[in-house]
Order: C-alpha cells, then sequence, then structure tokens
C-alpha cells in the first residue's frame, strides 16, 4: 500500500494495491489522466463508505487500532461489491486531526488494523481522508463537500450518477447528491440513529433529494444488503 499527506491540504488518499498491480495515487505526484491499470473501473459505478459508522464501529475519534472493529455486513458487501467489478472506495472525514486529538500516524494505524480486519478479498479500491474540522470552505474536501468524490472519479474514472453511497450521517447522503449520486443509502449503524430523523426531514423538504432518479433508502445495516449475494 502506497499513500501521500500534506500538512498543508491536510489530505490523505491511499492506494491500495489491487490484482498485484502497483497502485500511484499518491499526493504529490503528478497523475495520468487516466490510471492505465484503472481502466477496469472506467464509466462503471462505485461503492462510496463512510469508514466511521459504517465500515468500522464509531468509537468516537478513534485513535488506538485496538479499538477497531468491523460494523456487521462490511466485510461481505465489499466483497460482493468487488466481485461485481465496481471499485469500493471508502471517504472519510477525520476532523479529530484538526482537532488535535491525533495526528496521521495514528489514523495510519488505524486504517492498517481496518484492513488486516477485512482482509485480502474486502481491501477497498481506495481510501480518501481529510483532517479539516467544522466550517471548512466549500473547496475543501470535508464532508458534505463533494471534493473526495470527484477526485476519485477523477482518478479512477468511475461513474458518479451511477453510483452509490452509504453513510450513517445526513452529511454523506448530502455529499452523495452534491456530487451528483443518485442512489444514497443511511444505515443506523454508527451516529444513525441520532441522524435518521435529521435524513427523514431532508428527504421531504430538501429538493435535491427528491430530484428526478435520485433512490434514498433508509436500513438497519450493511447485512440487509448482503442477504441473499
Amino acid at each position: 500500500m502506497q499513500s501521500g499527506t500534506t500538512g498543508k491540504l491536510n489530505i490523505k488518499i491511499t492506494g491500495i494495491a489491487e490484482a498485484k498491480l502497483e497502485n500511484t495515487l499518491m499526493l504529490g505526484k503528478k497523475l495520468p489522466e487516466k490510471i492505465k491499470y484503472y481502466k477496469v473501473y472506467e464509466d462503471k459505478p462505485a461503492l462510496f463508505l463512510d469508514r466511521d459508522g459504517v465500515v468500522i464501529e464509531d468509537k468516537h475519534y478513534i485513535s488506538d487500532p485496538e479499538l477497531v472493529e468491523l460494523c456487521p455486513g462490511a466485510k461481505e458487501l465489499i466483497i460482493e461489491t468487488k466481485k461485481q467489478g465496481n471499485a469500493v472506495i471508502l471517504v472519510t472525514n477525520q476532523s479529530g486531526i484538526a482537532r488535535g486529538l491525533f495526528d496521521w500516524k495514528d489514523y495510519q494505524l488505524v486504517t492498517d488494523k481496518m484492513l488486516e480486519l477485512l482482509g485480502g478479498t474486502a481491501t477497498p479500491t481506495a481510501i480518501y481522508a481529510n483532517g479539516y474540522g467544522p466550517n471548512q470552505s466549500y473547496e475543501s474536501w470535508r464532508k458534505p463537500n463533494p471534493g473526495m468524490l470527484i477526485k476519485a472519479a477523477k482518478d479512477l474514472g468511475v461513474d458518479l450518477k451511477r453510483s452509490t453511497i452509504i453513510g450513517d450521517r445526513l452529511s454523506d447522503l448530502q455529499t452523495g447528491v452534491n456530487a451528483g449520486l443518485r442512489q444514497l443509502i443511511h444505515v443506523l449503524t454508527g451516529k444513525g440513529h441520532k441522524e435518521r430523523p435529521l435524513i427523514q426531514k431532508a428527504i421531504e423538504s430538501d429538493s435535491r433529494f427528491q430530484a428526478p432518479g435520485t433512490i434514498v433508502r433508509l436500513i438497519k445495516n450493511l447485512e440487509e444488503l448482503c442477504i441473499g449475494s
């Protein structure tokens, strides 16, 4: 696995090697217009997943890798999505970095533990993370800004309109609609129970969630998506 960070931008891209192909998704290096061995994902839908509360249990600014636990169904859903030939991309806000609660080294230790628990068959295609705090500008990668999804589409060539995002917070789904995604899924894991009323209100009052072709699903956890897979 290769990755890169920059304190100035406060963002991180982790490229995961797949099919024995060395990934060069490194911040600070000029990327080709289309990364040749990711042609397999070009113009295909992708599955975007929030990390805390969706892939791993939300431990509130987690920095200790020993506390990492997978959410129900996360591993199985990633495996099934990859079997279909689609990219699985994690997009995560890590404001604990801006708040001084942990640093990128701690973040990487947690990420490494998550990848260990997922195992090789459930390794995500890529992980996009940012360490910005609240009240950042629209240009930052912090969700609900669409920056991480737009960057992933540029890097991998995935079709955002046909892609899906799954999150436990309203900001995750807002990120999806801001990036042009039409399939949005909210889970009750993590902050999901607290956020569900906000999601339901947004569905009723926010015209972006009512756009033609937009589908919002409210489910319990990722296991519901794995049934019959």
